[in-house]
């Protein structure tokens, strides 16, 4: 029993040692374009990055995974870091002051994440 228990308290520190943070942003086509970015702080470093193309920044402990490169979502991010503060937003992929103005895109494409 007390073998079970220390097997179980490895396990967990284990765990605890290895964060990874997975955020997958899905929404439908038919409804609008998303775009997600993250955004993080590590000691003094910052750096961001979109979730339109595959990138790594902050040494590797922010990851864009790339659009369309999983079946598990439109978009992947990684976070591999205990520490550190971050930022996760959505926009709509073709908005700017002139084209694609139209404020409620984002709603119609139900836009969700999962982490």
């Amino acid at each position: 029993m007390k073998s079970v228990k220390l097997i179980i308290i490895l396990l967990l520190f284990c765990g605890a040692i290895t964060a990874e943070y997975r955020i997958n942003l899905f929404w439908d086509e038919f409804g609008g374009e998303c775009n997600g970015f993250i955004s993080g702080t590590i000691a003094d470093d910052f750096a961001f990055v979109s979730g339109g193309g595959s990138d790594e920044v902050l040494n590797g402990r922010l990851i864009s995974v790339g659009e369309g490169m999983t079946w598990e979502a439109q978009q992947v991010f990684l976070i591999n870091s205990e520490e550190g503060y971050f930022n996760f937003w959505i926009k709509d992929k073709f908005a700017d002051e002139d084209f694609a103005t139209d404020p409620l895109s984002i709603a119609r494409a139900r836009p969700t994440v999962k982490i």
